[in-house]
């Protein structure tokens, strides 16, 4: 009887297993909630929408309706945990013998996902429900198999990456936080995956690639993945919560916050925790780690605020053309830049347009010629900067030109950087001495440009900023006066008016 009793229970018990396989194996948000105690034994699972949001975007690259994918999410929202330690163990739990390539920026962090992990796997919880275990043969904290063939090998980029590809590459946070300004540091994670990680797929077809992170520069590896590839698909998810952009999914799973501000994870991470986290970081960091968008939104050299007095200009007295010529057209090199500016009768500059391009010799020539034609009216100078390419495109517009053109070309010589012109080229933007059109189809150029503009000099483009500034400092001697004329108008003492309008207008 007592026999008896035991196999009944024996059996019960054994359908209680298989069941909760079953259920695991059909979510892997239900694999997470269960396996939890194996990982934090003594933290209490927090749940949150976003944990079910990132496990079901993962469970669409396991399926084949997502080959890439990047995650953009602040630290400590179990980034880690979820893609490096509860994903391959779940996928494991379907398909054992799939292989991962798992990549951290250092070594040690690769190591200690792996060995969590694998502390999922050898659980008698994980090996009942599941039958799959670590194969003796190859049981090492950096790589190990199991006995489906299945292979979880992990890699520290300043270590370097060897060995063989994956079915599943798992990038997680590529550039510490310290790194955020090195440019040298995102170019050589850049080059890295480049080189080494972007053709490591055993199989495009039914792989996947998957980026976790952080964002920290406009050229990190999210930024520089989604400027050189098609087809990444983005899961944004803000510290708190931005009406504008509104992120969107391509599989059907929105983000549910309605409310400019609303936290992402209030009950682990509330507002006074977000609040002195802004009282101990810089706002580009908490732009960049906190919300996903390396930039402030008001603007780093150049304020938005700034440019308020939006307008369709027809009041000219004069036009100036700036070009910024780049020396060659290879995927590596800059772009060539090019301007008008139109100066007011109050002597204030309004930006007619501006747009870059990647030219060769001949057609930097031709360009400038065009814009010379199409802006003849009241057209006084074409400033070039006399660099590189630009004393060849000097030369050849003063002696091949028509003679009206050569006339007026003027050679502008750097004798500071980039950034540091910026600076003065802004001052003349925050004493609203420059004005730049309305958003509308008559100036296309205007979103890249002000994108550029606002993201200086963190952004990765520059080139139309450079310009930009070039054409302000020439005329900056005319912003002054039309500066003076404004403060004493406003004192009144006199019109808003210069003094004197130049001989040559």
């Amino acid at each position: 009887m007592l026999d008896t009793r035991l196999t009944s229970v024996a059996t019960q018990l054994a359908g209680g297993v298989e069941l909760e396989a079953e259920i695991c194996r059909r979510s892997m948000y239900q694999f997470v909630l269960r396996s939890w105690h194996l990982v934090e034994p003594e933290n209490t699972f927090v749940d949150n929408w976003h944990i079910q949001a990132i496990c079901t975007y993962l469970e669409a690259c396991y399926y084949g309706d997502l080959n890439q994918l990047i995650i953009n999410i602040p630290p400590r929202y179990m980034k880690s945990m979820l893609v490096n330690i509860f994903f391959p163990a779940w996928v494991w739990t379907k398909s054992p013998g799939k292989k991962f390539m798992c990549i951290s920026y250092a070594e040690d962090v690769a190591i200690r996902d792996s060995i969590r992990m694998r502390d999922i796997v050898r659980s008698e919880w994980y090996q009942e429900r599941f039958g799959v275990f670590i194969d003796p043969s190859q049981n090492e904290k950096t790589k190990y198999k199991n006995t489906h063939k299945g292979e979880r090998n992990c890699y520290g980029l300043k270590g370097g990456i060897t060995g063989q590809g994956g079915d599943y590459i798992l990038i997680d946070d590529p550039v510490k936080t310290s790194e955020s300004t090195n440019e040298r540091e995102m170019e050589r994670v850049n080059q890295i995956y480049d080189d080494t990680i972007y053709n490591r797929l055993n199989d495009v077809q039914t792989g996947a690639k998957i980026l976790i992170m952080q964002r920290l520069n406009h050229n990190d590896l999210a930024g520089h993945l989604q400027e050189i590839e098609t087809g990444w698909e983005t899961l944004i998810l803000p510290a708190e919560y931005e009406v504008e952009p509104r992120f969107t999914s391509a599989i059907g799973y929105d983000d549910p916050r309605t409310e400019e501000g609303e936290l992402l994870w209030p009950e682990r991470f509330n507002q006074d925790y977000i609040d002195e986290s802004k009282d101990t970081m810089s706002s580009l960091s908490i732009a960049g780690q906190f919300q996903q968008r390396p930039s402030l939104l008001s603007g780093y050299n150049f304020k938005k605020d700034w440019f308020k007095e939006r307008i369709m200009n027809t009041d000219i007295i004069a036009r100036f053309i700036s070009a910024d010529t780049a020396q060659a057209t290879g995927d590596d090199a800059s772009y060539s830049s090019f301007a008008v500016g139109e100066l007011m009768s109050d002597y204030r500059l309004f930006l007619r347009l501006i747009h870059r391009d990647k030219l060769e010799f001949p057609q930097l020539q031709y360009e400038i010629e065009n814009l010379a034609n199409v802006y003849r009216h009241k057209l006084q100078k074409i400033i070039v900067e006399s660099k590189s390419s630009g004393i060849s495109v000097i030369q050849s517009l003063r002696q091949t030109s028509e003679a009206w053109i050569g006339a007026i070309v003027v050679p502008f010589q750097p004798t500071t950087d980039k950034v540091d012109r910026a600076a003065k080229a802004a001052v003349w933007c925050e004493n609203e001495s420059v004005l730049l059109p309305p958003a509308s189809e008559d100036f296309p150029w205007l979103f890249d440009f002000e994108e550029e503009l606002y993201n200086f000099p963190q952004g990765k483009y520059k080139d139309q900023v450079d310009c930009f500034s070039q054409l302000i400092l020439y005329v900056s001697h005319y912003l002054a006066a039309g500066l003076t004329a404004r403060r004493t108008a406003a004192a009144g003492r006199a019109v808003a008016q210069p003094s004197k309008v130049p001989a040559e207008f």
